[in-house]
């Protein structure tokens, strides 16, 4: 799966066959602000040049041709910073930065940059490392493409400021409030209803 042109991806991303991060985000607030899972196949596509397409066969069902289409994905040269493994370490690298319990810390502007910063520092020497002395296990092609590699790593960056000053756990407290107020609100309009009712019987 190194480099070709083209190349057909075997991905579970068809309609039929879609794992649980790939589905469309729910509306709930906690997935959404902690959810960094569909991000496994956004660093694919984003570091080895994964294109998503659309793959049209005919199928014959019962007699008649059916049109069905899935999606695949396939490899542009031009556009790969590095293989599979490369993305996989990436990801890896960066997850704690970017799990649910970073972003739903409460952290400085200057704490998440330092984050980083060391973060960036370090991968940048082990791809580095990965070129000169253990045989480019990566597939970089060249040493300058780690400076796009970690341009593009940064752009992640986004996703731990959500732990500014306690941003995600402020939404999330304002969800949980607004929600228990909602079903507190709903229990004694029920009770008082309730209580009308009873008023109303006349007593034997």
């Amino acid at each position: 799966m190194a480099s070709d042109v083209g190349l057909e991806i075997d991905y579970p991303n068809n309609d039929n066959d879609t794992p649980q991060a790939q589905q469309k985000m729910t509306p709930d607030i906690q997935r959404y602000l902690l959810d960094t899972e569909p991000l496994r196949l956004i660093f694919y596509q984003a570091f080895c040049g994964w294109v998503e397409t659309p793959d049209t066969q005919n199928i014959d069902m019962l007699g008649a041709k059916i049109q069905q289409t899935r999606k695949i994905y396939v490899v542009e040269k031009n556009a790969r910073l590095l293989n599979e493994a490369g993305a996989n370490y990436l990801y890896n690298s960066i997850k704690p930065l970017i799990d649910a319990t970073t972003a739903s810390s409460n952290l400085t502007r200057g704490q998440i940059y330092r984050l980083w910063h060391a973060k960036l520092l370090t991968i940048s020497f082990s791809l580095l490392d990965s070129i000169m002395f253990e045989g480019n296990p990566y597939e970089i092609a060249n040493i300058e493409r780690i400076a796009d590699i970690i341009s593009t790593l940064t752009a992640f960056s986004g996703i731990t400021y959500k732990a500014k000053d306690g941003f995600t756990m402020s939404k999330l407290a304002d969800t949980f409030i607004s929600t228990f107020i909602q079903r507190t609100s709903g229990a004694t309009t029920q009770a008082s209803l309730l209580d009308k009712l009873k008023g109303a019987i006349p007593k034997i």
